[in-house]
């Protein structure tokens, strides 16, 4: 029984002791494990913290924000005045002296969110060799993984990209080395995004580290990614799986789909059939996405079991030799050797590190005397330990005067304070070379208060960083320098600029008037000379000298309007219009030389939900006038459309999109002569002008014309086919709900159409179909016929080719029905008998055909004793001749006899009586004449001699001609075409503006527009 107490007794104390220090063991490796992973974490966050600070400091570099400035405002960069390329080479000698002292940096970018993401500059290291990247080898970026990550960083914020193998032009770099990638966003000064600067580090040796950290103390090391793949394993087929398409380098694969192993928290896991503690620490680098490292740190149960082993064994022995008498002294003893032996071991492997880190490592006493250092140390120095310890670290270090920093109240100090401090300090060896040391001092102090406390000193020789900055300094003096002088020679270049323009558009104001005065005159003579007795042969003389003046007068105003164009001079004045009768004065007015060469002219409007915008009518119609002119020109047979559309969305309700297209079956264009057609004195070919005539001005100033307007013209183009022109913009509406065209809700219109033109046909189908008529089509007169019966006809719409063979029994068939109206569509003045004969109502209407004139037509017919009360023209000849007499006294102010004399014979033929004069001066003694003239109408020349016509109408409006005219109206006659002469007129005082060359039509009806209205006010 005792010997089986005993044997019980010993069983209980060996499984005693044995579990115990089995516990204490694995503590003491948790604890290793513990230590390994802070340390490991800490130089992580250590390396990624300075590569912040790296590119935080390139991002702050001035030429950055140059750079941006520059290539937001045409290349020179406005608050420096300094070009991009300066700049540039800048930024390029900041990176290339940044790579070249880093020598963890292998690349430095700056990209641009502008082209794709293009690289503005790149600096990279190859085989230590500091290389600037030329333009033409430059990336775009803007399909990078980090691109769209960093485009949405605010302002301060950094991005750190996962580690991965670098890839160049999308392959693998070989050999192969992993990198981060660190980037700051750059933004303009309105915190627009504009692109960000780029760092690749090369993460080789601090994974290194990392991995050392924990192989010397015979632990393993895991680093995985966001998605779980190996950055660092004990096993490198299993790094980078990722990159080198290894789908089971991951930790799922590795783990038998176990999840990592809790974060700070020491667990048990199996690995490869074998079970390990691990410890994970989760390394966030980025706010962004899941921008987070795993490490993972792990202790294989095996290696455990190995030191655990002899343990046991020692444990069995000594527990059965000394069962009663030790006991108690073996299990204390056994307790406290096996903490020593982990303190030794805890202090073996410290010392090896210090021992193997690039760093020299000096520890200090708390008066500054050496006690110790590393093999580092000794290296930097050329100084065993036996020769350094115990003296003053300033024998070490030697300072001056000048720099007393490493006095020995310093050390004191930092220990009582327990507070590092950072220096950076200058000496001068025995040879009077001069160093420049960064010290990193920390207190170390024991947890043993007997052991004294001390000072550990990091020292790095920072001499060739600082000597790399000063030259950086000197560069950027030198650099400032060359952009002082380059700012002085813009300036003046600037002022030599702005000389020039102001020359050259008091020039171009000077010539658009002499050379508009002649022609006035020219025209006028041949204006008065058209409206005598002629031949049929001297009516041929004059039409085509008037066409002549017409097209030299073009050819002036394009030249004209092509340079108010290039030099900001040209005004747009938005004024309320109606977009359907402001083309179809452009349709009519070119209707007759359509009609010349026997073309088609088609106007489609029936898509057009606004009528009234708000845009410069006359720019309209320049535009207008340029596209159906170059279709009518480059057409020979078939038709031209001009159709008015508009589109609208949720977002631009009060903006809509108007598109005026002009189509034409004409010669084409091919896509090559497409690019470079809207080009000022470009024609599609060289054999156009030989061909067709013109300058090649008309498209570039109407393309000109429409980005002025806020729009653009495209063009869409087949040869042999024709081509299509497409005006688009988008103005103000004033009124969505406003139509000229006003029908009855209750009463549909039966509406029948018989045409043979298919394509005029469908748009006079849809027009109707918008005016809610009820519409059939026929082929012919006979279609109709048959189905007459079955169907009321309201309104009866057909081309004068069918009103000869069967339109008699037609008819005699729309005589039955009431209120049947007929309206016939013909080419020239057309007649007919049945139609004369007979009681329907009905009304002719000439090509092309234009939705007022066309609608007027039906109103006339459904009620001949109304017409619409928004309908307002101003008169014309045949009006003013009708006019009852009265006594106007005009006065013309000019002088030029020859304008004077065209004004005089443009008003021969109406109830005016005119007195001329040549200067401001005589206009304002006779008007001041107390007479019994009294004048109710002036017409002002603007550039005269003695007085010009500004001046005289500020006199007249101050009363120095008399009150009875300090209001008579005054239009003004200019030859001027510059940008504001207009408002130089109506700021004068003037009431109206004719322009010279004087078209007859527009004075006539302006002139007895203004005499009417002074009637109306009884003026003088």
């Amino acid at each position: 029984m005792s010997g089986l107490a005993s044997l019980l007794i010993c069983g209980l104390l060996y499984f005693i002791v044995a579990w115990v220090l089995k516990e204490d063991l694995l503590d003491d490796k948790t604890s290793e494990l513990e230590q390994a992973s802070d340390t490991a974490y800490s130089l992580l966050d250590k390396e990624l913290n300075n590569a912040r600070n790296a590119v935080d400091f390139l991002h702050a570099t001035p030429p950055v924000h140059g750079i941006t400035r520059a290539l937001l405002n045409g290349g020179i960069d406005p608050l420096e005045n300094v070009a991009a390329e300066r700049w540039k080479e800048r930024l390029t000698a900041i990176f290339s002296a940044y790579i070249k002292s880093t020598p963890s940096i292998r690349q430095l970018r700056f990209v641009s969110a502008q082209n794709n993401g293009k690289e503005i500059i790149r600096v990279e290291k190859r085989s230590d060799a500091v290389t600037v990247v030329p333009d033409e080898l430059l990336q775009e970026k803007s399909d990078a993984f980090y691109f769209n990550d960093i485009q949405r960083l605010k302002p301060e914020e950094i991005y750190i990209s996962n580690i991965d193998l670098n890839r160049e032009y999308g392959v693998l770099d070989v050999p192969i080395w992993p990198t981060f990638r660190v980037a700051k966003a750059v933004f303009d000064e309105n915190y627009n995004f504009f692109g960000f600067i780029i760092a690749n580090f090369d993460a080789t040796e601090v994974l290194g580290n990392l991995t050392n950290i924990h192989s010397n103390l015979g632990l393993s090391l895991y680093i995985t990614n966001s998605e779980g793949y190996f950055i660092v394993a004990p096993t490198k087929t299993l790094e980078f799986g990722q990159d080198l398409n290894n789908e089971d380098a991951n930790w799922a694969a590795l783990a038998n789909g176990q999840p990592l192993p809790k974060a700070s928290q020491v667990s048990q896991i199996l690995l490869a059939n074998e079970t390990h503690f691990a410890l994970s620490k989760n390394y966030l680098y980025s706010n962004r996405g899941n921008g987070q490292l795993v490490l993972i740190s792990t202790l294989p149960k095996s290696t455990l079991d190995a030191v655990w082993q002899p343990k046991r064994l020692a444990i069995f022995i000594g527990v059965t030799l000394l069962f009663l008498v030790t006991f108690v002294f073996i299990w204390f003893y056994k307790r406290y050797l096996a903490r020593l032996i982990s303190l030794y071991d805890d202090q073996s492997r410290y010392e090896a590190i210090v021992a193997g880190s690039s760093d020299s490592i000096i520890n200090l006493d708390r008066n500054g005397r050496l006690k110790s250092w590393n093999e580092s140390a000794s290296y930097m120095f050329g100084l065993t330990l036996q020769q350094s310890e115990g003296k003053p670290i300033t024998d070490i270090i030697p300072v001056d005067g000048r720099n007393p920093r490493l006095e020995p109240s310093l050390y004191s100090s930092i220990i009582e304070n327990n507070q590092s401090v950072q220096l950076e300090v200058e000496s001068y060896n025995s040879r009077g070379t001069k160093r420049v040391y960064s010290l990193s001092l920390s207190p170390v102090i024991p947890k043993d208060s007997s052991i004294a406390p001390t000072v550990a000193a990091i020292v790095r020789d920072i001499t060739e960083l600082k000597e790399n900055q000063e030259e950086i300094i000197s560069m950027n003096d030198s650099l400032e320098k060359q952009v002082i002088e380059r700012t002085e020679q813009l300036e003046i270049a600037t002022e030599e600029a702005v000389s020039a323009s102001q020359t050259k558009s008091a020039f171009l104001a000077n010539m658009s008037h002499e050379i508009r005065t002649p022609l006035n005159g020219i025209r006028g003579m041949l204006e008065l000379l058209s409206r005598e007795n002629l031949t049929e042969n001297q009516v041929g003389y004059v039409s085509m000298a008037k066409n002549s003046i017409a097209t030299l007068s073009i050819l002036i105003n394009d030249l004209l309007d092509l340079t108010k164009i290039e030099s900001g001079k040209l005004d747009i004045e938005l004024t309320e219009l109606n977009l359907i009768e402001t083309t179809s004065a452009i349709m009519e007015s070119m209707s007759i030389n359509a009609s010349a060469k026997n073309l088609e002219l088609l106007f489609d409007c029936a898509d057009l939900n606004y009528e009234k915008i708000v845009s410069d009518p006359y720019r309209i119609k320049q535009i207008l006038t340029n596209l159906v002119g170059n279709a009518i020109k480059f057409t020979h047979t078939g038709t031209i459309t001009v159709k008015l559309a508009s589109t609208t969305t949720s977002t631009n309700f009060n903006r809509p999109a108007i598109e005026i297209s002009v189509a034409d079956t004409g010669i084409g264009i091919s896509t090559d002569q497409q690019a470079k057609l809207f080009k000022p004195f470009i024609q599609a070919k060289n054999s156009i002008a030989k061909n067709y005539g013109g300058t090649g001005l008309g498209l570039s100033i109407s393309k000109q014309l429409a980005n002025l307007l806020g729009g653009d013209i495209s063009l869409r183009s087949n040869i042999g086919v024709g081509s299509e022109f497409t005006f688009t913009f988008e103005p103000e509406i004033v009124d969505p709900d406003f139509s000229f065209f006003e029908f009855p809700k209750e009463t549909k219109i039966n509406c029948h159409l018989i045409m043979q033109d298919s394509r005029e046909r469908d748009i006079l189908y849809r027009q109707f179909n918008r005016w809610e008529m009820l519409v059939s089509v026929y082929n012919d007169v006979q279609s109709c016929i048959n189905l007459a019966a079955q169907y009321p006809i309201d309104l009866l719409v057909i081309d004068e080719h069918f009103t000869q063979d069967s339109f008699d029994e037609l008819y005699q068939k729309l005589t039955k029905e009431q209120a049947c109206k007929i309206i016939v569509l013909s080419n020239e003045h057309y007649s007919n008998d049945i139609l004369e004969q007979g009681t329907i109502p009905y009304g002719f209407i000439k090509r092309p055909i234009l939705p007022y004139p066309l609608y007027l037509l039906l109103k006339k017919l459904r009620h001949p004793n109304t017409m619409p009360k928004n309908l307002t023209k101003l008169p014309d000849a045949q009006e003013i001749l009708d006019m009852p007499e009265s006594n106007y006294n005009v006065l013309i102010v000019d002088d030029n006899e020859i304008n004077r004399v065209v004004a005089e014979g443009l008003l021969v033929r109406f109830p005016v009586t005119t007195y001329s004069v040549g200067d401001g001066e005589k206009a304002l003694s006779i008007l001041n004449d107390e007479t019994d003239v009294r004048f109710n109408l002036v017409l002002m020349d603007c550039q005269m001699p003695v007085m010009n016509g500004f001046d005289a109408t500020r006199a007249i409006r101050n009363g120095h001609a008399g009150k009875r005219v300090k209001n008579v109206p005054i239009i003004a006659l200019t030859a001027g075409a510059m940008a504001g002469e207009r408002e130089a007129c109506l700021d004068a005082g003037m009431n109206d503006f004719i322009p010279k060359p004087i078209d007859p039509s527009l004075f006539e009806s302006k002139v007895f527009q203004w005499l009417a209205k002074a009637s109306d006010k009884n003026s003088l």
